[in-house]
């Protein structure tokens, strides 16, 4: 049974690294294992690679779903904060004025 030597992507080297990038090293580590099963070559070092870049894929996958779900959260209270302050005014020139805060002065003394 022959071996081979396995690419060691550390966990901080792959946190670094773009998604795209990540995929592609997860699809290529998948497809070598596939096609050295298929000749019988030792594949346990890689199913190791593949585990790890996996599961960094999985992490970023639940992180962007949590900050999804928090946006949308947050806009949505958002949303109901301002409607339960009912309609703003555009501007604070275009608010109605109430009497008591009118006031005339007497410019003959």
């Amino acid at each position: 049974m022959n071996t081979i030597t396995v690419p060691v992507h550390a966990d901080d080297k792959l946190r670094e690294m773009p998604d795209e990038k990540v995929h592609n090293i997860e699809r290529g580590l998948k497809g070598k294992i596939e096609t050295l099963r298929r000749k019988n070559v030792d594949t346990k070092e890689l199913e190791v690679e593949y585990c790890y870049v996996k599961r960094e894929l999985e992490h970023r996958m639940k992180r962007h779903e949590l900050q999804r779900r928090f946006a949308q959260q947050r806009a949505e209270r958002a949303e109901r904060r301002n409607r339960s302050r009912g309609p703003r005014p555009a501007h604070r020139s275009a608010r109605p004025i109430r009497p008591d805060q009118v006031s005339f002065r007497n410019n003959n003394n």
